[in-house]
């Protein structure tokens, strides 16, 4: 979630220009999943107790903006384990590639 908020890191500014180009397109790839994930998550049901999030995503999400950003088979989930099973992979990937740039 850290990668999807509106604040930089602040590794960021000692990052080589060409990495911080490539942070920049990861973050705005990865921006609608993590602020999405987030909407899923504990704090939002603090403050919103007794509402869960409705699957599949599909239909919450701005066509040709929010959803080109998140892969059609996690959009169209339908059940909540097998959703999350692919949000996890998704969401690892993501990780993986934010944090290379972090470990340089």
């Amino acid at each position: 979630m850290t990668y999807s908020e509106p604040f930089m890191p602040a590794w960021f500014e000692v990052m080589e220009e060409g990495d911080k180009d490539l942070y920049l397109g990861y973050k705005q790839q990865f921006d609608v999943f993590g602020m999405v994930m987030q909407s899923m998550g504990p704090w939002v049901r603090m403050l919103r107790p007794n509402k869960i999030a409705q699957l599949p995503l599909m239909g919450r999400l701005t066509p040709n903006k929010e959803r080109d950003t998140i892969s059609e088979n996690i959009l169209n989930e339908q059940y909540y384990r097998e959703f999350l099973d692919m949000a996890i992979e998704h969401g690892e990937h993501a990780l993986g590639l934010f944090r290379k740039l972090r470990d340089i």
